[in-house]
């Protein structure tokens, strides 16, 4: 029987790192390569080597496309990459992961026999370098105490859920529900997840599609991430109401609990009376929780005293700047829609 032909899109920018472990995992594929593309859209601004190690490993495997990407942003290279591509089926992927060579196999495997629109497996993370903070990093992102019930971050069994992080579709479903909105610049995947739920589809999450994800290495690059996706999840609720998730607004409240409860601190300090209690308590209830599950995480892995005392803080931080992020997000968002609302109705007519 004839398989059906694949096109593998992988948006990228200065991913020189990593570039040749993801692209030399998709090439061990065990998915014949007559029946496979892999386009690679790269950002236009990148400038540090990625571009000749595509077009190296072009010249060796023919299956291997560089495509430009003027725009920068992730769901603009799908929308280029898809339009490109040749197949019926089509498998995102990222360039900061590593893919076992039966990954394309299985994602074909789970299309064909559920009745699932997308496909995929959860995060396999790992440490980026052999520092402390990466293994904690990268340990911290399957714990449902920092991600809640992220499934593909947290469920190792099969079951359909809301998203995936790197779907599998047929070429139609884009058809069906349209391309991925380009005016996200994260959190495009979960909103495309939510428009094929809206219209009937089903999103299938498998172990048996498995990828290895290189998270952040260092505790700065971590934060920043937590900001923009905080950032991110406020903007695209707005712009698509259809992709809030109650996960994604705790660490809103959070961030602005923490600020009131340093707040009770200051005052009780300088002024003697106990409502420092108050900003006190909330904090040690958390590092308590944090605690439990940083002990959890130290018998998993096997980290020794000084991941336990770093876990709590690396917790701490992260949901405290994906609140900032999220509540600057809302209120940027609510500084342009409500004046734009107010204009609208001053010039109605009607």
């Amino acid at each position: 029987m004839n398989q059906p032909f694949v096109s593998v899109v992988m948006p990228c920018a200065n991913e020189i790192d990593f570039i040749s472990k993801s692209l030399g995992s998709l090439l061990r594929t065990e998915y014949p390569m007559h029946r496979l593309e892999i386009l690679v859209v790269l950002d236009s601004y990148s400038d540090d080597g990625t571009r000749a190690v595509v077009k190296q490993l072009h010249e060796v495997h023919s299956q291997i496309r560089l495509v430009e990407n003027p725009y920068r942003i992730v769901p603009v290279a799908m929308n280029i990459g898809i339009r490109a591509a040749k197949g019926e089926i089509i498998v995102r992927v990222d360039a900061h992961t590593e893919y076992p060579p039966e990954y394309i196999c299985k994602c074909v495997e789970y299309l064909e026999k559920t009745d699932a629109w997308c496909v995929g497996g959860p995060f396999y993370n790992v440490p980026a370098t052999n520092t402390l903070m990466a293994k904690v990093i990268s340990a911290v992102l399957s714990c449902p105490f920092l991600v809640a019930d992220a499934r593909f971050r947290t469920k190792q069994k099969p079951m359909y859920v809301e998203t995936v992080p790197y779907g599998a579709f047929r070429r139609e479903v884009f058809d069906r529900v349209g391309f991925y909105d380009e005016r996200l610049t994260r959190h495009q995947d979960f909103e495309l997840c939510r428009r094929i739920s809206r219209a009937g589809g089903k999103i299938f999450l498998t172990p048996e599609i498995k990828n290895y994800y290189y998270p952040r290495k260092t505790l700065r690059a971590f934060l920043r991430m937590a900001v923009q996706n905080g950032y991110w999840d406020a903007v695209s609720t707005g712009l698509c109401p259809h992709s809030f998730a109650w996960r994604h607004f705790v660490p809103g409240p959070f961030f602005l609990g923490t600020v009131a409860g340093i707040g009770c601190v200051v005052i009780g300090a300088a002024t003697g009376d106990p409502v420092w209690f108050l900003g006190a308590a909330p904090v040690a209830l958390y590092f308590g929780l944090a605690c439990f599950f940083s002990a959890s995480l130290c018998r998993m892995h096997r980290f020794g005293v000084a991941a336990f005392s770093l876990i709590p803080f690396v917790c701490f931080l992260f949901h405290f700047w994906f609140g900032f992020g999220l509540i600057k997000g809302l209120a940027q968002w609510l500084c342009i829609r409500w004046p734009r609302e107010r204009s609208e109705r001053g010039t109605n007519t009607d």
